[in-house]
């Protein structure tokens, strides 16, 4: 099968929705279990809409299967947001109001989670200007990936960061930071980014006990990783 990648283009976003929506589940925290499409909105939309061009789509045979999103700096992509924080707060709002509606948030913990999320909207989205783990300066780039289930294990995530790791290069970007939550045993993008040369600068493990959020027995990995362009 032929793997295939280009630049995102506005008609791809509700196929790129829908993979998101897709996918969400995998990783079982409340409340993008219960309503996958604020996955869409925490971590793909805005970047469709505030640096599409760091935007990538990877196609199976012609088919769109997976889509790699990110941004060259971080804390500028931050400030960006900054100018759009009251569509941002009125979205997640709609979405939260949606979901009560209709039962779908059927845990205290989801109002929980959506309480800090807005909580972060307002007060996380300030320039970062430093990390506990890494050097925001070397390493400002980071992505978000995800691929359809039945393309996986045909390069198609392998053949995204590459494409990912030549535009940062192209525009100078020194070097990016990327965050696996993976279940233990089930580490598959780990396995690729350290294959790819990125380093392993801190690793979290935890379970339900510790993540009241998370709806699932496992052992869970946090995982964060850094690499030069």
């Amino acid at each position: 099968m032929a793997v295939d990648v280009r630049p995102f283009q506005v008609n791809d976003t509700e196929s790129l929705r829908a993979i998101c929506c897709a996918t969400a589940p995998e990783q079982p925290f409340l409340p993008w279990l219960e309503v996958p499409r604020l996955a869409c909105e925490l971590f793909l939309d805005p970047y469709l809409e505030l640096e599409s061009e760091s935007c990538f789509v990877g196609l199976l045979d012609g088919h769109v299967v997976g889509y790699i999103v990110g941004t060259r700096d971080e804390r500028t992509f931050r400030v960006r947001q900054r100018t759009r924080l009251q569509h941002r707060l009125i979205r997640l709002l709609r979405i939260h109001i949606e979901g009560v509606t209709e039962r779908r948030f059927t845990h205290l913990f989801s109002h929980r989670a959506m309480a800090k999320i807005y909580w972060k909207a307002l007060a996380g989205l300030r320039e970062r200007t430093s990390d506990p783990y890494y050097d925001m300066d070397r390493y400002p780039a980071t992505s978000h990936i995800q691929v359809v289930p039945e393309a996986r294990g045909k390069s198609v995530a392998l053949a995204l960061m590459l494409q990912f790791h030549k535009h940062l290069k192209a525009h100078g970007a020194p070097g990016y930071h990327g965050v696996a939550v993976e279940e233990s045993g089930r580490e598959d993008f780990s396995k690729m980014l350290l294959a790819l040369q990125f380093r392993q600068v801190h690793e979290l493990q935890f379970t339900s006990r510790d993540v009241r959020t998370l709806v699932h027995p496992g052992l869970w990995k946090r995982r964060v990783f850094v690499r030069e362009v």
